[in-house]
């Protein structure tokens, strides 16, 4: 619980880059075409070394062109994040692809995948709390669930697991617990 109320006070730094990123890269066409924006703040499943949550912002694109019927839908998603821990904090930039499923009008389904560049992979100290990610670019999987509460407003959990896929020569993955908010524009 800590963790999310010390991730509360670093993500109005994610917040700013977002809103940043939203406004130079989003076009208007965009958000005409009713893009989501969602909010979320993971804490690991298992007790690390190094306690890393994470905050993250996302975009995700929908295109009148990614409807595979009425209830199946791809769409692009473009993602800015934070790695949050008591003394090391890092920024990741990421994209990928996310396939997602309307049960009813309420409840949706979702599954993403991609990549994620993290500015910084070593965190604590050596000998001590230390948790090293191998290198900065990783691999993201989310599977989820939301709740359309409002005509704008959804409320969900997802699990998330980032790895770099043995990429590197350390191999360490965060799995963790996922509670959003998202808005459609």
């Amino acid at each position: 619980m800590f963790g999310l109320i010390k991730m509360g006070e670093k993500m109005n730094s994610t917040c700013h880059l977002s809103a940043i990123l939203f406004f130079t890269i989003v076009t208007p066409q965009c958000v005409a075409n009713s893009m989501p924006f969602r909010c979320l703040a993971s804490t690991p499943m298992i007790k690390q070394n190094v306690d890393i949550n994470l905050v993250e912002c996302s975009y995700l694109m929908l295109l009148d062109s990614g409807d595979i019927n009425d209830s199946w839908y791809w769409y692009p998603v473009g993602t800015l994040g934070l790695l949050v821990t008591n003394s090391d904090d890092g920024f990741y930039l990421g994209g990928g692809l996310g396939l997602g499923w309307h049960i009813n009008d309420n409840i949706l389904i979702f599954s993403e995948g991609g990549v994620d560049w993290f500015s910084d992979y070593q965190y604590g100290e050596r000998g001590k709390a230390y948790k090293n990610y191998g290198g900065p670019w990783q691999y993201f999987l989310k599977l989820g669930s939301s709740y359309k509460f409002s005509t704008r407003w959804r409320l969900g959990y997802a699990y998330m697991h980032i790895s770099n896929g043995l990429r590197y020569e350390v191999n360490p993955a965060f799995d963790g617990h996922s509670v959003f908010l998202s808005f459609k524009f």
